[in-house]
């Protein structure tokens, strides 16, 4: 594991980075998608939430590191190696290439997912102790579905883990695009 790297414009690593990462997504919304026939938006986004939960894990070391929080609620620090360049945890490239990541990560490719099977989906980030009690002064992040007429939470990190819950809180900054 490295730590904090800076970049300056974007290289032919990252743009591979983004091309591997796009195939990837697409086999699984794909594969939601072709698994039965005349299946609900519902039921392809709990097979895509079973899906996450049986391969996708949460690095929990990134709660350990002194140098990813700082009292500040944010994760900079967390790079990992990949091929000829680097993934933040916070990036959604994490989850999807190296099936590890953090609550940011998992929330920003569960929307890119959610928008290839056809689902309204949003990024929504807090950090209002109601929500995140145990990790005071740390951020979180999760999704929100617009599934039957209304929004309803799905949160993909283990220790908030969420299939169509009620809407959390209304101390939350609500992301349309990725962050």
């Amino acid at each position: 594991m490295t730590f904090i790297i800076k970049r300056k414009g974007v290289d032919k690593d990252r743009l591979a980075l983004e091309q591997e990462y796009q195939e990837k997504i697409k086999q699984i919304a794909k594969s939601l998608k072709n698994k039965k026939p005349f299946i609900t938006k519902k039921q392809m986004l709990k097979d895509l939430f079973d899906w996450w939960n049986k391969n996708i894990q949460y690095d929990y070391a990134i709660l350990n590191n002194p140098r990813t929080n700082n009292g500040t609620g944010k994760y900079p620090g967390i790079v990992y190696d990949y091929k000829n360049t680097h993934i933040l945890a916070s990036e959604k490239y994490a989850p999807i290439l190296l099936k590890k990541g953090i609550c940011v990560s998992f929330a920003s490719a569960f929307k890119d997912i959610c928008e290839l099977i056809g689902v309204r989906c949003r990024v929504v980030t807090t950090e209002d102790e109601a929500v995140v009690p145990a990790y005071k002064k740390l951020s979180h992040a999760w999704n929100e579905v617009y599934i039957d007429g209304e929004y309803r939470t799905i949160d993909l990190t283990p220790s908030f883990v969420t299939f169509m819950g009620e809407l959390r809180t209304n101390k939350v900054t609500i992301h349309e695009g990725n962050i």
